[in-house]
């Protein structure tokens, strides 16, 4: 599905690498596909192309414009698919947002076990992206996109968005790059990361982090350097260095540059599902039966 003509005329464009063989692919005349692309020039105040007698090339404004239309119009057609199986299932389904740091194993193998309680119900499982703003747009979604996410969660500013329902505590540990001393280690003391630099969420909005920081204060040997978000960049970045991570035994095989080994501790977080403030009648139900059946 088209989300803007002209938009996904200037792809074809740029795919094709001439007006005539983009005009040819979308069943329209050349000086048609001409006229969309000066008017999208106009309409955007900047030149799309370069042209010469050897042909035409993207401008780097253009290049940009093309990448970011391709994103639009995937998005938008998986919404469009959405949209088509929530009317199919008459909206009985529910759709589980699912991505590497935030599986939707955990609830499917719930929903097995209370499937029965939801005749007519069907899953959906929704990919999105683990970065920062891709988590925060999935927050912010939960009720209307989205039904649950499956997480480890102690943030005041998620749990001020969103209800969470802790289902059992996860293990913090240390994430190690292979090629690091303590790799061959199966289990790591305090007294073992002398010396060395981690890397840990930043302070003031998770209690289970805070007591973390409060305890590597005690080990001034510790160098700590303080992150805002973990994602699978900071993985592959950190994986060419000798920096350590403190992770979640949860995420033990997310990245294979990694071990992750436990530590002589007992920090825990809570990892449960998270969903809308104001949830339907079978949303209620079914956190109220995942609640009772994990105990």
């Amino acid at each position: 599905m088209i989300l803007n003509e002209k938009l996904a005329t200037l792809v074809c464009v740029a795919e094709q690498g001439s007006f005539g063989k983009a005009a040819d692919k979308l069943f329209i005349s050349a000086p048609a596909v001409i006229k969309q692309m000066n008017f999208l020039e106009d309409k955007l105040g900047f030149k799309l192309f370069n042209r010469t007698n050897h042909g035409i090339t993207l401008t780097p404004a253009a290049s940009i414009l093309c990448r970011e239309a391709k994103i639009l119009t995937e998005r938008f057609n998986t919404a469009v698919e959405e949209a088509r199986q929530t009317v199919q299932n008459n909206g009985r389904s529910f759709r589980i947002g699912s991505s590497i740091f935030k599986p939707c194993q955990p609830f499917i193998e719930i929903w097995n076990r209370l499937s029965s309680h939801f005749p007519g119900y069907t899953l959906q499982i929704l990919p999105f992206d683990d970065d920062h703003t891709g988590i925060t747009e999935i927050v912010h979604s939960l009720g209307r996109r989205i039904d649950f996410i499956v997480a480890a969660c102690n943030s005041k500013r998620w749990l001020e968005q969103v209800n969470f329902c802790k289902l059992w505590d996860c293990k913090f540990c240390i994430a190690v790059p292979k090629h690091h001393i303590l790799a061959k280690k199966e289990k790591l003391s305090m007294t073992d990361l002398y010396g060395e630099t981690a890397l840990l969420f930043d302070k003031g909005d998770a209690d289970s982090i805070d007591l973390l920081w409060e305890e590597f204060s005690r080990h001034p040997k510790i160098t700590m350097k303080s992150v805002s978000y973990t994602d699978i960049g900071l993985f592959n970045q950190m994986s060419r260095t000798n920096c350590l991570i403190v992770s979640l035994d949860i995420w033990a095989n997310i990245h294979p540059s990694f071990v992750f080994l436990p530590v002589d501790w007992n920090f825990v977080t809570p990892y449960g599902l998270l969903y809308a403030k104001e949830p339907s009648a079978d949303i209620k139900k079914f956190v109220k039966m995942a609640v009772r059946q994990n105990d």
